[in-house]
């Protein structure tokens, strides 16, 4: 059944990859959706078998997490509308998304 308030995500925006074991296997490549899509969601998160806690620690905390954040805006040419992430307590999310704001 179609309904006229759902849209689909992908028609709209796009993301990187969000299946990642480690750091190393972070990217900034398109995944779901085409990059030209105005909506940017930044995937920064591992899943090695699933999300831990101990997998945030390692990627959530600055310098890493801003520095991953500006190199995939830099490829893309796109500041990332969206930040998702595993633990949002752990590391410094606000603070990398106040950054990108400019705030």
């Amino acid at each position: 059944m179609s309904v006229p308030w759902h849209h689909y995500a992908y028609a709209h925006a796009w993301d990187n990859d969000y299946a990642n074991e480690t750091r190393a296997d972070l990217s900034c490549e398109p995944n779901r959706g085409r990059a030209a899509n105005p909506i940017f969601i930044l995937n920064h998160f591992l899943t090695a078998p699933a999300a831990m806690r101990s997998l945030a620690e390692m990627i959530n905390h600055d310098p890493f997490f801003l520095e991953r954040a500006r190199r995939c805006e830099r490829e893309a040419m796109q500041i990332p509308s969206f930040v998702a992430v595993d633990f949002y307590e752990i590391g410094d999310l606000f603070s990398v998304v106040d950054t990108l704001n400019g705030l």
